[in-house]
């Protein structure tokens, strides 16, 4: 056992070796040195080049009046100047550098335009998310899966969580499995608050409808679009939703209940109006 387990822990040290080795072989490559120092340079330049393009571009920006969201959108935008910057430079360095070298030498430094650019466009939409703290959640999300998709490690990512699974009774979960649940929950319900909201403002203002019966339909609203959005999750992830079936019924007879007591109201309304005092 000893000798067999000597015999183990040598071949795999042997292995670590031999990938150190060639770990280190493949930082030393000059070319692999020369993209490291182009990023390196572009996003230090970025800094100082950002700043002053800021400056001269928010002078501009505050004499914009009148249009509140544009004031807004380019806010947003003007804060990642730095950001942008350094896009700009590590795209133009990355036409430099395949113009005197071959494409599959400049590698390091498309995937790191990649990922910038990424961020950018990430990080502006993710603001349009009014909680602070779950926009920038939502932003770090992204950003890691669009990173992991650019630099080709999505797969295997994918594959190690998966295999840190468990068992309830019969039903499987992974590490994986509760990751998609949790991103595909928030991104769902978020986007189902949304348009409810939308919805009940629209509904509220209708002079068609009684004060309660527009609070009813908007609760309706909003309460049919978190079901379907749950609804939507359980399909996504594979799971089957038929025990939903009892709560569509319940919810349709609510529906119904609430309706009958609005369409009542209106009816009340008209053929008694409220009298007024002379």
């Amino acid at each position: 056992m000893e000798r067999l387990f000597g015999a183990e822990l040598s071949t795999w040290l042997d292995r670590a070796q031999m990938g150190a080795a060639a770990l280190l072989a493949d930082i030393l490559d000059p070319r692999l040195l020369l993209q490291l120092a182009t990023i390196a340079v572009c996003l230090l330049l970025s800094i100082p080049i950002g700043a002053v393009v800021e400056r001269r571009l928010e002078s501009r920006i505050r004499q914009i009046h009148g249009r509140p969201r544009l004031l807004r959108f380019l806010a947003l935008v003007l804060r990642r100047t730095k950001w942008i910057v350094a896009a700009t430079l590590i795209g133009l360095s990355l036409l430099v550098l395949r113009a005197v070298t071959l494409p599959s030498e400049t590698a390091l430094v498309g995937i790191a335009l990649s990922l910038v650019a990424a961020w950018v466009v990430i990080s502006v939409v993710s603001r349009l998310i009014r909680n602070r703290t779950a926009g920038r959640l939502v932003a770090w999300v992204a950003w890691i899966v669009v990173a992991l998709r650019i630099t080709g490690l999505f797969e295997e990512v994918s594959t190690s969580l998966d295999a840190l699974a468990f068992h309830i009774g019969a039903t499987r979960v992974s590490a994986w499995f509760v990751l998609q649940a949790i991103v595909l929950i928030g991104v769902f319900v978020w986007g189902a608050l949304l348009a409810g909201n939308l919805l009940e403002r629209q509904i509220a203002t209708s002079a068609d409808l009684t004060p309660s019966l527009r609070v009813l339909i908007g609760k309706v609203v909003k309460f049919t679009l978190l079901v379907v959005a749950g609804g939507a999750v359980l399909t996504l992830l594979g799971i089957d939703f038929t025990a939903l079936t009892f709560l569509a019924g319940a919810l349709g007879l609510g529906i119904g209940f609430g309706l009958q007591k609005g369409r009542l109201e209106l009816r009340e309304r008209h053929h008694y109006p409220s009298r007024q005092v002379d």
